[in-house]
């Protein structure tokens, strides 16, 4: 899962969780330690800078270009929080294409809290599908602007921020591909195909 997050850390780090917890249920859930160790390695040996600039309002082409006074980076943390503001009720969409709220989605082109993370990986866990998230901050610390809070902040930075999440996420998944590609990680692979995570965590940590 690749997306944005309300966070303490500052605006387009990238956030990592171990566990995600959604509020109102007991416990939390675990993120698939195979595909969090590729994460970690994938970090590592990103496709390109995590990036620290975009135009304020983000939809305009001519909005004032805003750069961070740091440059991003990728944190794994231990508990990712889910809440829901909507109290069950499914959120309203405004008709039309907006790429926030919109009813008509675009075309494909705590340390960290969301509405939907933690709701995923408890499906996820249920039905025995490999899960981990990279949530970047959207909302956060670090705003050359002010600290604005949400939305202000979520509104003008969601893009930015996205794009440094699926950075991540294509990361991991180039690390994904040369295994399959690497002879001497037919090992790994063969762990991952017989679903014994743990073992290809612990494999995938001694090779990075």
């Amino acid at each position: 899962m690749s997306a944005v997050a309300g966070s303490s850390h500052r605006i387009a780090d990238v956030v990592v969780a171990s566990r995600w917890k959604l509020l109102g249920h007991a416990g939390s859930t675990a993120v698939n330690p195979a595909l969090l160790a590729l994460v970690h390695r994938g970090a590592a040996a990103l496709p390109a800078p995590l990036e620290s600039c975009t135009r304020v309002p983000p939809t305009s082409s001519d909005g004032t270009l805003v750069c961070l006074g740091f440059e991003p980076d990728v944190f794994f943390v231990p508990l990712g929080h889910t809440s829901d503001p909507f109290g069950g009720k499914p959120f309203q969409c405004v008709p039309g294409d907006n790429e926030v709220v919109g009813c008509v989605l675009p075309q494909a082109t705590a340390e960290v809290e969301d509405m939907e993370t933690g709701a995923v990986a408890r499906v996820a866990a249920r039905h025995g599908v490999p899960f981990v998230a990279m949530r970047a901050t959207s909302d956060g610390a670090g705003d050359p602007l002010g600290d604005r809070g949400f939305p202000t902040q979520f509104f003008d930075y969601y893009r930015l921020a996205a794009k440094n999440a699926s950075l991540v996420t294509r990361a991991a998944l180039a690390d994904l591909h040369r295994l399959a590609d690497d002879p001497a990680s037919r090992p790994i692979c063969k762990l991952l195909a017989k679903r014994r995570w743990r073992r290809a965590a612990a494999r995938l940590k001694e090779t990075s």
